[in-house]
């Protein structure tokens, strides 16, 4: 009888010491390892990594990230994001899944789609959800003015055309120069045009159809300053879409300098009226003839216009010696920035409801700073064919740490990366002085 009670007093000790082991120290000690503590990856559905690669970028893009949380709409796809920002921003498992955003989006999972679409196709969701002032548009909007000159009468005319993100050739478009460098890229889309045969231009003045030169620069310039390569184009030989893989150089760093406003200018900023062309949204001023700014050069080129902003093209850091565009500008000190005409099929299909937040930034431009310095933050990566293939992307962090999102897998690439690709398809640029003020926020908030 002893035996027996001596044997059942020693069972709950070592039932009550185990207990008090576990949950004092083993326990804790358990939850401390199991805490997942990098960044948190996504979960491919199938085919939706071009979904996860944008979603990851908009958590990592404070100004993106804190004017969704921000949002005082009750619309269930931003209510979603938010969900999702809060779960990745815990950090408690490695990845997540999207099914509740792919179904309320409903998007077939199983069917990749082109990212830069669902890029835009997901802002202006969101923007028609959001009010003027903390529109998710003006994070992105550029502002391009499209200069045009009738080569009969010599009168201009110009349209402000707003853009999410700058389409940019791999290649001339005859495919005979393959440009190896973004900035030589950028310089073909910064060049004249002729518009002639069936392009040609219609006159008011003359009340016909002439030849005229165009060009494109830029007015306004976002916190986030984005550009495509154009790696997809139509093969007429086999009447199919292929992609182009040739390899091309991106720079780190981007500076644009304003031309300086004169009152003439200003004066006719002033007095535009606004017009809806197509599915682009438009302002288009009223006919003026060139003035000093605008005449022809002897070389036939032209001198910046008033309110102007100008890229200082600098080669990249892996090439010490800077592109012939940049020597030009150096030698100008304001380059002669001359473009063929861009796609209206890339620019932003606006409704009337959402191009109160675009003509709020062109009423802003004269209070903008003269000097414009923008970092890489973002590179959108493209492995594969036309129509299919996979996305990842490489994010630099606050801590300035490159990381690699790949769907579940988030790989820290360390603090320097290539800046020479054959996959890279979108590039993302931030606003300098947006940057730092966001980090400020960032560690206030920590």
């Amino acid at each position: 009888m002893l035996f027996v009670i001596l044997a059942r007093l020693l069972r709950w000790l070592w039932t009550t010491a185990r207990h008090i082991l576990f949950n004092w120290f083993l326990k804790p000690l358990a939850n401390e390892s199991t805490k997942y503590k990098g960044f948190v990856g996504l979960k491919n559905q199938g085919a939706t990594c071009y979904l996860n690669t944008l979603l990851q970028t908009w958590f990592m893009t404070q100004e993106v990230k804190e004017c969704i949380t921000r949002c005082q709409s009750e619309d269930s796809l931003i209510q979603e994001l938010k969900c999702l920002f809060e779960q990745l921003a815990n950090r408690k498992e490695e990845s997540l899944s999207t099914k509740t955003l792919t179904s309320h989006l409903n998007l077939n999972v199983h069917k990749q789609s082109d990212i830069v679409e669902c890029f835009r196709s997901l802002l202006n969701k969101l923007s028609s959800k959001m009010d003027q002032e903390h529109n998710i548009l003006k994070i992105y909007q550029v502002i391009m003015v499209n200069l045009m000159k009738c080569s009969k009468c010599k009168q201009s005319t110009d349209e402000n055309s707003f853009f999410l993100e700058i389409p940019l050739s791999v290649c001339s478009a005859d495919a005979s120069v393959q440009f190896d460098l973004m900035e030589k890229s950028l310089e073909e889309f910064l060049k004249e045009e002729t518009m002639k045969g069936d392009n040609k231009y219609y006159c008011d003045k003359c009340g016909a159809k002439t030849e005229a030169k165009s060009r494109y620069y830029f007015k306004h310039l976002p916190q986030i300053l984005t550009f495509q390569l154009k790696r997809f184009e139509l093969d007429y030989n086999f009447m199919q879409y292929r992609k182009i893989t040739d390899s091309i150089t991106f720079p780190l760093d981007l500076e644009f300098k304003r031309s300086q406003e004169s009152k003439g200018t200003a004066m006719a900023h002033r007095n535009r009226r606004s017009h809806s062309l197509g599915s682009e949204f438009t302002v288009r001023s009223q006919s003026h003839e060139l003035d000093e700014m605008q005449r022809p050069q002897k070389d036939g080129s032209y001198q910046v216009v008033c309110n102007e902003w100008c890229p200082k093209l600098t080669a990249s850091k892996e090439n010490n010696a800077p592109s012939n565009y940049c020597l030009k500008t150096l030698k100008r000190r304001q380059s002669s920035l001359l473009t063929p005409g861009v796609q209206k099929g890339n620019s932003v299909e606006y409704e009337e409801r959402k191009t109160e937040a675009a003509k709020d930034q062109s009423e802003e431009i004269s209070t903008e700073e003269e000097e414009k310095k923008y970092e890489l933050f973002v590179i959108w990566h493209h492995i594969g064919t036309y129509g299919s293939g996979h996305y990842y992307a490489e994010i630099k962090s606050d801590t300035g740490d490159w990381y690699n999102f790949n769907d579940e897998n988030v790989r820290k690439m360390g603090k320097n990366i290539s800046v020479s690709s054959s996959t890279a398809y979108v590039f993302m640029y931030r606003l300098r002085d947006t940057n730092n003020k966001a980090a400020k926020v960032r560690s206030h908030n920590s």
